[in-house]
């Protein structure tokens, strides 16, 4: 069964289904064949769309009237950093894909599947955004495609906090600032580059401490172009420790998403989780 219940929450009181869906930013044409399915449920009886809900209802959905592409599994473990029944937040080691593809079905999306088949969890659970091969930190999963549409609209939007932590060797003169360059494609290098005609993109950092010869800085980004944080760090001459196509090689690239702050799915409370890189608490 890939059946979910959801106790409605203050938040959505007197709210009719429909609003529900538009809230999770669920798309029409799931929502016509759960209908025709009859997959929609509140305490136990089948609604349509134009029902209001009420406080601690139980809405009841069937996603087994959806289609759903698997995902080959694989079997290595992964480190949960937290789960509850809508999403999961897995720890991404540096040098693993987010998403498989055509050469590699070991991505990190291929063994939280493997992770879950092995619980007999009857859906697949799916990234609501990717973070860079190189780059190491936190991917935001959705359980359950309602979750997967509401968490992928956050990240769209631009409405999630998203701050990472970087090594950076040498002196660092200015402890905060904000960079706001346009990032577009450097055809020639095959790399991104700060450029007039890319797209806007805003980086703000943050000195923290100094650790052995390298600086630990904070920083969050808006926009979240391809390789931001690596370019714009380049741009003011401050490189990340181990970015061989900006600054200089290394054992690894010392850039970890470490915080996320965003509304939670239902109650629309504000939820923050941190998980500090390795190289952070040296």
């Amino acid at each position: 069964m890939k059946k979910v219940a959801f106790e409605i929450t203050e938040y959505l009181n007197n709210k009719s289904i429909k609003d529900f869906f538009n809230y999770a930013n669920f798309g029409s044409k799931h929502i016509h064949l759960l209908k025709m399915a009859k997959a929609i449920t509140v305490n136990q009886s089948v609604v349509n769309d134009t029902y209001i809900l009420k406080h601690k209802d139980i809405l009841e959905i069937d996603f087994g009237a959806l289609p759903q592409k698997p995902v080959k599994p694989s079997f290595k473990p992964i480190d949960i950093l937290y789960e509850d029944q809508d999403m999961v937040i897995v720890h991404k080691p540096t040098k693993v894909l987010t998403h498989e593809d055509e050469s590699d079905f070991d991505a990190l999306t291929n063994r939280v599947n493997g992770h879950y088949q092995q619980l007999n969890y009857p859906i697949s659970v799916l990234p609501a955004h990717r973070i860079d091969y190189e780059t190491s930190g936190m991917v935001i999963f959705g359980k359950h495609p309602l979750a997967m549409s509401y968490l992928s609209n956050l990240f769209e939007q631009k409405t999630i906090t998203k701050v990472y932590q970087a090594r950076i060797p040498g002196d660092f003169e200015n402890k905060q600032g904000i960079i706001h360059q346009p990032i577009g494609n450097d055809r020639h290098q095959n790399k991104m580059m700060v450029s007039k005609t890319g797209k806007a993109a805003t980086s703000i950092y943050r000195w923290i401490k100094k650790i052995g010869e390298d600086n630990l800085v904070e920083i969050e980004i808006k926009g979240g172009r391809k390789h931001q944080i690596r370019v714009h760090l380049a741009y003011i001459k401050h490189p990340i420790k181990g970015d061989i196509l900006y600054g200089t090689k290394s054992d690894r690239l010392y850039l970890h998403f470490y915080k996320v702050v965003m509304p939670k799915f239902l109650t629309n409370a504000t939820f923050e989780h941190v998980s500090n890189a390795p190289f952070a608490l040296e």
